[in-house]
């Protein structure tokens, strides 16, 4: 007998039958994927109806509450599960919310076990609404037992620890990073005579006029991380007195592991500096403790070391005495230098400079000295004291500067030339290109001169790449596919690495859009090629790889540069030698190269760094030693197309309209007259912003204004917003190879209709003329671009 077919309305066809029961399985499979992860999530979740009666539970809640199954917990009440102490607290918040209806923020209480235990939970409920009236709660009670142990654990160590302090001979006090003081306890209330409720919250008072600055110092130095130990200082008691005080300090650390206060612990030692007056040789070591201190006789033997002078050098004071401070030299001096030093000590004179020394493990450090001599009762040279303070990091600083110095400057040299030189170089190429035009392409002369565009565009390329670390260069920014790129690159690469490094290229699957300079981009992966090159001298692999990434907050640790959102990862990855230890946070400085003077400009990676920056990206490396290195770029996507890439057979756009050409230097200015002719169009020039107004007064039919950025008397700056005061629909393209960062803005904020980078040729023109004119953006914006000058 045949068995009975669903009933489905209208005598559906077979086929709808078929996708009528696999919409069913798949609706029971999630079903079931829904009831297998509600049992398995580890907190508890429950449903309870506007009485408090438990009308659904899962079997975490069940475990939290220490019975075998869910069913065991629904129908009760959940108040039932309230410990007494917490019972009336839990049922008036119960109460307000289904009379309001306004969830309650997460709620920390006490339940009872069937065995009697108790637990501590945070429970997070929300309100189930039916037209609008509170029917019951749902939501999720976590186990925070072991949370809460630890809590009243802690509270009872910080009780012991209060204990400690208060009952401790020592005066013991904490000071903020303000000086506040934040702890005093009740022997520092005994040795000083302030009361605790005089001080709290108020400058530390027991400061000598005369030490204020020294107290800045030691507190300077323990909020920088620095541990004193037994620092000899004078302080004052309530009624004015002096009291000698021997320091201890600590910095205390918040739960970020920044210092955030210091707690300082003092020793009253007025009794045994008077009873130490007679060692007078050695108290004025110890008020110097805070730099390395070294008493020798006569002849140089040291015969005295103190803790400080342990921790700059590494020697004790054992492998110290008897010995003389040759130990520590450094092979950095002359012979003249340690000649000269001996002879202004032993005349009786101070002696003060700079020597560089060696630490007991060989490093190197620079140190600040003061020798002084000392006399006898008959006048005679007995001892000397060096006191030694350590500068190294204040040097290390110094060059620092030194080197942000330098990128300034060469920012402001590259910046300077920029302009000038770009001006240069269009009209080499712009000239010889011209030439080019009217000389017959099978002639000696004509492949000779071709050779001058050439060159020309790689000295802009050099320039380019100066401004770029400095952060100076112009974009051309546009919706970009990454893949052409990539791919162009990976074919140019294949012509010029050596046969010795075979090249992977890994693009994406799909288009990767940003918004980019493709030129800059390109840069990027040819100085990480050439990077990975140098790093591969016996051949090896060079991967270039292109993948998209998502980044949400959780994913942010650790890496301070990452945001969230989408974005085109590419990956440049080396088998070459890696980067080491030592100089990896360096690899981005300007000029610092690991290669052989001549044959590194140092200029490569802090290029990439700049260019990377500019199109509001970041680089993440992954290296070690002998393993290789793997530059990761990440720029964000863009939801806009790429634009095509202009095809270089197409004929050049021509037009007819009237142009009107500002640029100051002649040379420029004559050049784009002779293209522009040669385009069609019908060009009006000027030198300058101010003669431009009157031309552009003079010829309505003006239908674009090409000016370059920097000029005499008035730049595009001033001219863009005088040219839209009598024309607001008029376009303006700007041609410019560098421009101050205010110049950029004023630039950003006037609106153009496009840029043309110089130098430029021909065919680069002629695009940029079309494209803004013929764009049906509104005047003012470039499309695609958020930051055409940035």
């Amino acid at each position: 007998m045949r068995s009975e077919e669903p009933t489905i309305p209208n005598q559906a066809p077979r086929a709808e039958i078929a996708e009528y029961r696999r919409a069913e399985k798949a609706l029971r499979e999630s079903e079931a994927k829904y009831r297998a992860l509600v049992s398995e999530v580890s907190d508890g979740l429950f449903v309870v109806d506007a009485q408090g009666v438990i009308t659904f539970a899962n079997r975490s809640l069940a475990r939290i509450h220490g019975v075998e199954t869910p069913e065991q917990l629904v129908g009760r009440s959940f108040f039932e599960l309230i410990t007494p102490v917490e019972l009336n607290r839990i049922k008036e918040l119960f109460v307000r919310d289904v009379q309001t209806g306004t969830p309650t923020e997460a709620v920390a209480t006490e339940i009872m076990r069937p065995d009697g235990a108790r637990a501590f939970v945070e429970v997070k409920p929300v309100p189930i609404l039916e037209d609008g009236r509170v029917v019951g709660f749902q939501g999720i009670l976590r186990d925070v037992t072991e949370h809460k142990r630890s809590e009243l654990a802690l509270r009872k160590t910080h009780d012991l620890l209060m204990a400690v302090i208060e009952a401790s001979p020592m005066g013991i006090t904490v000071l903020d990073r303000e000086g506040t003081v934040r702890l005093w306890n009740r022997a520092a209330e005994r040795i000083f005579g302030w009361q605790k409720a005089e001080v709290l919250g108020r400058p530390h008072p027991i400061i000598p006029p005369n030490k204020h600055q020294e107290h800045l110092v030691l507190l300077g130095r323990a909020l920088a991380g620095e541990t004193l130990a037994g620092i000899e200082v004078v302080r004052q008691k309530k009624d004015g007195s002096p009291i000698d005080i021997s320091l201890w300090t600590m910095p205390l650390r918040d739960g970020g592991g920044g210092i955030d206060s210091v707690v300082g612990v003092m020793v009253d030692i007025t009794g045994r500096k008077q009873a130490e007056g007679q060692l007078r040789l050695q108290a004025m070591a110890l008020e110097a403790t805070a730099n390395g201190i070294i008493i020798t006789d006569c002849n140089g033997t040291i015969i005295w070391a103190n803790p400080a002078f342990a921790e700059l050098t590494g020697y004790s004071a054992e492998e110290t005495i008897g010995r003389t401070s040759r130990i520590l030299k450094s092979g950095e001096h002359d012979q003249t230098f340690y000649q000269n030093l001996w002879e202004t000590i032993l005349s009786g004179r101070v002696w003060q400079g700079e020597i560089v020394n060696r630490r007991k493990d060989g490093s190197l450090y620079t140190e600040d000295q003061t020798i002084t001599a000392v006399r006898d009762e008959r006048g005679d040279i007995s001892h000397f004291i060096a006191i030694k303070r350590d500068i190294t990091e204040r040097r290390r600083l110094e060059e620092q500067l030194s080197q942000s110095q330098k990128l300034a400057a060469v920012g402001l040299l590259a910046g300077g030339i920029a302009h000038d030189f770009n001006n240069l170089l269009n009209g080499i190429i712009g000239f010889s290109e011209l030439a080019l035009g009217e000389m017959p392409p099978e002639s000696k002369a004509y492949r000779r001169l071709s050779r001058v565009p050439q060159i020309g565009r790689r000295a802009a390329s050099l320039v380019s790449q100066v401004l770029s670390f400095a952060r100076k260069a112009p974009l051309q920014r546009n919706p970009l596919d990454l893949n052409v790129p990539l791919t162009e690159t990976a074919t140019m690469l294949q012509r010029t690495l050596p046969e010795t490094i075979t090249i992977t290229l890994e693009p994406a699957h799909e288009p990767l859009v940003v918004n980019a300079d493709a030129a800059q981009v390109q840069q990027i992966i040819l100085n990480l090629a050439n990077n990975a090159r140098d790093a591969m001298p016996q051949g090896g692999t060079l991967t270039l790889r292109l993948a998209s990434v998502t980044f949400i907050e959780t994913s942010l640790d650790r890496y301070p540069e990452r945001r969230s959102g989408a974005f085109a990862r590419l990956t440049v990855v080396d088998t070459g030698t890696g980067i080491a230890a030592a100089i990896r946070d360096r690899i981005f400085e300007p000029f610092f190269t690991t290669k052989e003077p001549g044959s590194g400009t140092g200029l490569g990676l802090a290029s990439v760094y700049g260019i990377v920056h500019q199109h509001e990206g970041w680089i993440e490396v992954e290296t070690a030693e002998g393993q290789g290195s793997t530059f990761h770029i990440f720029l964000p996507l863009v939801s806009a197309p790429a634009e095509a890439t202009p095809s270089l057979a197409k004929a050049l756009p021509l037009g007819t309209e009237t142009l009107l050409l500002v640029e100051d230097n002649p040379m420029a200015r004559e050049l784009g007259e002779v293209l522009l002719s040669d385009l069609g169009y019908t060009a009006l020039s000027a030198a300058d912003g101010v003669e431009a107004l009157a031309i552009f007064q003079a010829h309505p039919d003006i239908a674009l204004v090409l000016t370059d950025a920097i000029m005499p008397r008035m730049g595009a700056a001033d001219l863009i917003p005088a040219l839209r005061a009598l024309n607001p629909d008029i376009r303006v393209l700007v041609a410019t190879g560098y421009a101050p960062d205010e110049i950029q803005h004023s630039l950003k904020s006037s609106g153009v209709a496009g840029y043309v980078r110089k130098p430029f040729s021909k065919a680069d023109l002629a695009t940029a003329i079309r494209t803004a004119i013929d764009a049906h953006a509104p005047a003012g914006r470039l499309p695609g671009s958020s930051d055409a000058t940035a």
